[in-house]
């Protein structure tokens, strides 16, 4: 703990030497009534104006001038020279007049109207100035009225709401911006107990710091760099609080102790803190603004893949910022989230605007995200692992939109910064072994004093926040359609981002939810999220949620919406929670994914098979599994009837294959420990495109082979199913016919045992069109079939330089063939879908004479035909450089 007492001293030098801009506010003093000279309460003047406007004079020569258009409605407009509920006046200020009462209190003009208050300039002191005052909103505290003037014994000026007014001479001290400060500490444990809390605080005003510590940390955190300059790795895990007592910067800090889980150890830390601040509005041009300047997430992890889905490390920081006026009328509502989870070298980042923001904070698109290797040195053994880290690029500054705030009222903002993590794969003896992973959020800038930085003009800091306040998450009407009704163009989609998402129920586990508005952003658009029952029961296995989200105009940027989880330490099933959108409002329409699932990973089950659309950890450890080689656009796989898998491409040094076991291991009976390579005579480049498995197990390979100084041609070479090259195919297991110029993409086996191999042919021509649709059919043995097409071979030309991607043969014998056309330049692309008969030639029962074209553009990567023998086509939508 004396590291963090002196880094808090270092703090408060620190901050000494910087300079914020405050605004002069008024010291209210509990000295007695307002009032002054004129005695007491004296008759009272009453009119009522209405639309036209008129002028009403008051007691003693007040007066108040209101143009037409300020009402709306007739108006009893009174003024009175009372002291009756006025508040007390601000130390050192006494009144030079009468306290005036413009009643009703609160009347807001649509245009401003002005008003005269007479003074006693008898009771003006030599060479003082009268300043002309008027009580705020509730009439609690007095305000200076800006742009006031003297004409004789009078103060004129314009104003757009009524309350008390006076005119007064002195001034008041300066006051400090004192916000108020509401913070607490907790830690989450491996029992599944929920949160526990560790401290709580509130502070008016004043420099806070606050530091506690949650539990031991492993030597992982030395890793952990950025920070070592204020929270050197020492083994302890540690949160902190601070905000300076200009009220205009703050932070907070937490990093994950690492106890065991199933024990009342801590795995996890929250640390939060609230920042109110109230002003009045004193210029109608008054300017309200709040700069992020960092978030950084930062963590590491030294151990293997647990292959549990309930083993994780994560980190998020929550930042929110809330204005409003009253307790139901909010000026700016914005919150946001930034996330990383995850394990050894398998991480998630994810950064985007909470369900409450009306208001774009930030996306993925405003941080930089980087995994790399590191290492510690623990004794005799240097320990290897990830480290990885989310980093706002910059700050982003926000502006409060005050023009619904009348000049004299008083709002408030509030605050929220909070910091979590969590640490699954914790319980590691400190300095022990290399067994250790570490997670710290920070929501300030590391190395100096920037945090989150509050900057105004035109207002004066009250320091009397209010505390009740408008709620959030509240189901609102939805939003309007102009021109309406019903979606319009350029309004776009909202729909949920995936048909299934999936959540530990481990506490502080980190949000999945999106919904995001896609193909459009004019206008302001909302919908309303509701959760149901479906295994899982409200209340017992989750908090119910019905809230609306809103994205503003001009804003496409996803909103992620938390569904709190509720743990338990008891054995059970995964369960499930429907999520149902509904309600568009704007001009937007409701995509296709208004309903979906949110699975509830029991965190107290050994491991389990994964909900539909996780990755399966069963198969690789973690879902995935790496070949050196194979990876890129031009490979391909193919599943064989005994559930092992098998992959081709990879690159040009010759046909390369591998089988998976079901498990994702190798399969060290197929070729030299799971993988072939082979190379064609007379080529130098050949590459493997494309797979299909033959009912008798064998495998028939596709793609290309390039001899020196040609053309890549179509090649072909069938496995026995151990991986040796089938001698009773072509030569010795291969076809490669230079003659038969092209690249093959993709195969299939008619079930007569012929083969069927798509892709283009180059025409070898100079101009727009340099290859088109090329099918080719080979009898069982590997010879072209001279009774299809043309002596084996059909080409077709679609549209410009076409290449065929994918081949089916239908139950009749007919062949599909799908691909996509590339016209004059890379963005003009679209997709086509050819038909030929059994025999070669093309259907022209199919689309135009056996041809069909889609412009979108679109691309047509993928084919399949349903059982009705309706086909669908997938594939890119978007303009660039086609892939290969």
């Amino acid at each position: 703990m004396n590291r963090f007492r002196a880094s808090t001293a270092s703090l408060s030098t620190r901050v000494a030497g910087l300079l914020f801009p405050l605004a002069v506010a008024l010291a209210l003093a509990a000295c007695g009534g307002g009032g002054g000279d004129g005695g007491g309460d004296a008759p009272t003047t009453t009119a009522t104006v209405g639309a036209t406007g008129a002028t009403v004079s008051g007691p003693a020569g007040a007066a108040v001038s209101i143009p037409a258009g300020a009402l709306t409605v007739p108006t009893a407009i009174t003024i009175a020279q009372a002291t009756a509920g006025a508040p007390p006046f601000p130390a050192g200020v006494s009144a030079v007049g009468p306290i005036f009462a413009l009643t009703p209190h609160g009347t807001a003009f649509a245009v401003p109207v002005t008003v005269t208050i007479p003074f006693n300039a008898a009771s003006l002191p030599v060479g003082a100035t009268p300043t002309l005052y008027k009580t705020g909103a509730g009439q609690t505290t007095w305000n200076v009225v800006p742009g006031a003037s003297v004409s004789g014994a009078a103060m004129t000026a314009q104003v757009t709401s009524f309350s008390f007014f006076a005119v007064v001479q002195g001034l008041p001290p300066v006051t400090r911006n004192d916000p108020r400060y509401d913070w607490t500490f907790q830690k989450t444990l491996g029992n599944a107990i929920p949160s526990v809390l560790v401290s709580n605080g509130t502070q008016i005003g004043g420099e806070l710091s606050k530091v506690e510590d949650f539990g031991p940390l492993p030597n992982a955190d030395s890793a952990l760099t950025t920070f070592t300059q204020t929270f050197p790795a020492d083994g302890i895990a540690s949160g902190q609080v601070f905000a300076f007592n200009s009220g205009v910067t703050y932070g907070v800090f937490a990093e994950a102790p690492s106890g065991f889980l199933g024990t009342a150890e801590a795995i996890g830390s929250n640390t939060t803190l609230r920042q109110r601040q109230s002003f009045v509005k004193n210029a109608a041009d008054a300017t309200l603004s709040f700069t992020l300047t960092a978030v950084v997430i930062e963590g590491v992890d030294h151990e293997a893949k647990a292959g549990r889905a309930d083993a994780f490390i994560s980190g998020d920081a929550y930042f929110s910022v809330h204005a409003y006026k009253g307790a139901n009328e909010t000026l700016f509502s914005g919150d946001a989230w930034a996330v990383v989870s995850g394990e050894a070298d398998t991480w998630i980042p994810i950064a985007a605007d909470g369900p409450y923001s009306k208001q774009h904070l930030w996306d993925m698109g405003d941080f930089d995200f980087t995994t790399q290797a590191t290492s510690y040195d623990a004794g005799n053994a240097s320990c290897p692992g990830t480290f990885v880290q989310l980093k706002l690029k910059r700050p982003r500054t926000y502006q409060i939109d005050l023009s619904s705030v009348l000049v004299g009222e008083e709002f408030t903002v509030r605050s929220d910064a909070v910091a979590n993590t969590l640490n699954r794969k914790g319980g590691r003896p400190y300095g022990v072994d290399c067994n250790g992973s570490a997670m710290r959020v920070f929501l300030r800038d590391p190395q100096t004093l920037g945090g989150t930085t509050l900057e105004y003009t035109g207002l004066t800091p009250t320091n009397n926040p209010l505390l009740t306040e408008p709620p959030l998450g509240a189901v609102v009407p939805p939003a309007a359609c102009t021109p309406g009704p019903g979606p319009q163009p350029g309004s776009g989609t909202v729909q949920f981002s995936a048909a299934f998402y999936a959540v530990s129920e481990a506490a502080a586990a980190v949000p999945t939810v999106m919904v995001t508005r896609t193909g459009g952003s004019v206008g302001a658009v909302t919908a309303t999220i509701a959760t149901s029952n479906g295994t899982a029961v409200a209340g017992t296995d989750y908090q119910p949620v019905l809230t609306t989200v809103y994205f503003g105009d001009g804003d496409a940027s996803p909103r992620l919406v938390p569904i709190p989880v509720i743990d338990n330490a008891i054995d059970e099933p995964d369960r499930n929670v429907v999520l149902t959108l509904s309600q568009p409002g704007g001009c937007a329409a409701l995509g296709a994914l208004t309903s979906a699932l949110l699975t509830i990973l029991d965190d107290d089950l050994p491991p389990r098979a994964p909900p539909p659309g996780a990755l399966d950890t069963s198969f690789g450890g973690d879902g995935k599994v790496t070949l050196p080689r194979f990876g890129d656009v031009g490979s391909a796989m193919a599943l064989q009837g005994d559930g092992k898998i098998v992959m081709v491409g990879g690159g040009y040094l010759g046909f390369l294959l591998a089988r998976f076991n079901a498990d994702g291991s190798l399969d060290t009976g197929f070729g030299i420990n799971g993988t072939v390579t082979t190379g064609f005579a007379g080529s130098y480049l050949d590459r493997a495109r494309a797979v299909a498995i033959q009912p008798d197990g064998k495998i028939v390979v596709t793609g290309e082979a390039r001899p020196t100084g040609g053309d890549p041609a179509f090649a072909l070479a069938r496995y026995d199913a151990n991986g040796s090259l089938d001698p009773s195919f072509g030569s010795g297991g291969l076809v490669y016919d230079p003659a038969v110029l092209g690249i093959a993409y993709a195969v299939a086996i008619q079930v007569d045992g012929r083969i069927v191999v798509a892709g283009d042919g180059n025409l070898n021509t100079i101009g727009p069109d340099y290859g088109d649709f090329q099918i080719a059919r080979y009898a069982a043995h590997g010879t072209l079939d001279a009774s299809f097409g043309a002596g084996g071979r059909v080409t077709v030309s679609v549209a410009g330089t076409d290449s065929a991607r994918n081949v089916l043969v239908q139950p009749d014998g007919a062949i599909v063939v799908s691909g996509h056309l590339l016209g004059d330049s890379s963005a003009d692309q679209s997709a086509g879908v050819v038909r030929v008969t059994a025999s070669g030639v093309l259907d022209t029962s199919f689309g135009i004479g056996g041809k069909v074209r889609i412009d979108n553009p679109a691309v047509g990567y993928g084919l399949a035909r349903q059982s009705d023998g309706k086909l669908l086509l997938a594939g890119r939508s978007g303009q660039g450089p086609l892939g290969q």
